[in-house]
């Protein structure tokens, strides 16, 4: 099942401080990892857990966005880099569990999910006008029969004081499409940009790019968010299409249509074409490389040693070895005297001469 946790205290100036200092009060707060789901109808910062793992933050923007917002000048989505960034520090490092995981011979991938909603108080006022949302509009009621509309006589006190009390009975027209009562009142602006964080071989990796609009009816619940995390990321099709997708249902019972591209301080979107949006990575960080790297040189400097002390041993034990400091022929071994009775060994004479004895006769 999936929740909303928070909202989490959210500074515009420093997203990166505020997704650490989330991260490690819903570790450390009593209700776990599986709290109680909370409608994300006011500004700040919710994790998405998903059965007591986390799958990615939500940012709620309020009034505060007119002024600390984005300004839009980077061609990458607001604060996915600081985002992604403190996942990294907090999550992999502090071996968090996430969702969704694979692993493989390179290591483990996580991709999280990062949600941007402009509620309808700011979406209604954006260049891109969300559907349903229609505009006012006052405009003079149109003359009876037979009435003379005066022009001109700016002067006559008369004329002015009537222009003036029919101007007050001005009607407000809605201008555009009659808004779908098939949906929720409050529609919200979104922007849903997909990370892939990986670690292994002692260092941890990650890109993130936003993900386009799904098209066609989408409805459902906080469950859809976790399905597309799992979804491959899509880029923006060229000019032509849609800079809008389809409504999904979120959390505090409203609806929110994805954009491909993102609302900046002014309300306008961001960038100006599909095709501009550029992806963005995050710098890599060694977690583990370095130690690897310390112990194969350590290694390295070992056996370079080892193999310096055998051959200075084998060295030492060559120079110690005799040798032979005259250069004439050793001389040859003398005979051993013959055998007669003056011999110490007197029973191998007698042998000796039986058998010579016997051999003669």
């Amino acid at each position: 099942m999936s929740f909303l946790v928070g909202p989490y205290p959210l500074e515009l100036s420093d997203v990166l401080g505020s997704t650490r200092r989330a991260v490690d009060r819903w570790r450390l707060s009593p209700e776990g990892p599986s709290g109680e789901a909370r409608p994300g109808q006011w500004p700040g910062l919710y994790l998405m857990v998903e059965d007591g793992a986390l799958f990615g933050v939500w940012l709620t923007f309020g009034p505060t966005w007119m002024d600390r917002g984005d300004p839009g000048e980077a061609k990458g989505p607001p604060y996915a880099n600081e985002v992604f960034t403190a996942f990294t520090e907090a999550v992999w490092w502090n071996r968090f569990r996430v969702t969704p995981e694979t692993r493989g011979r390179e290591g483990r991938t996580w991709t999280p999910l990062l949600v941007l909603e402009w509620p309808a108080q700011l979406a209604s006022r954006s260049q891109l006008p969300i559907p349903g949302e229609a505009v006012s509009e006052r405009v003079q009621a149109p003359p009876q029969e037979g009435e003379v509309v005066e022009s001109g006589f700016w002067l006559d006190e008369e004329i002015l004081t009537r222009q003036a009390e029919e101007s007050a009975t001005a009607v407000v027209q809605e201008v555009g499409p009659p808004r779908d009562t098939s949906l929720a009142q409050d529609r919200s602006a979104l922007c849903i940009v997909q990370g892939r964080l990986s670690t292994g071989g002692g260092r941890h990796r990650g890109t993130f790019q936003l993900m386009s609009p799904l098209q066609g009816e989408q409805r459902g619940s906080l469950s859809v968010w976790s399905e597309l995390a799992r979804l491959d990321v899509v880029k923006p099709e060229a000019a032509g299409v849609s800079r809008l997708g389809a409504p999904l249902a979120i959390p505090g019972d409203s609806v929110g249509f994805p954009m491909s591209g993102w609302l900046d301080r002014r309300l306008r979107l961001r960038p100006a074409h599909a095709e501009d949006i550029l992806s963005g990575t995050i710098h890599d960080r060694d977690v583990g490389g370095l130690f690897y790297r310390r112990l194969m040189e350590a290694l390295k400097v070992g056996l370079g040693l080892l193999a310096a002390v055998v051959i200075f041993a084998i060295l030492i034990w060559k120079i110690s070895e005799p040798r032979s400091t005259s250069f004439l022929p050793p001389a040859e071994p003398e005979p051993p005297p013959a055998l007669s009775l003056c011999s110490v060994d007197n029973a191998r004479f007698l042998r000796e001469l039986r058998c010579q004895i016997a051999a003669m006769s």
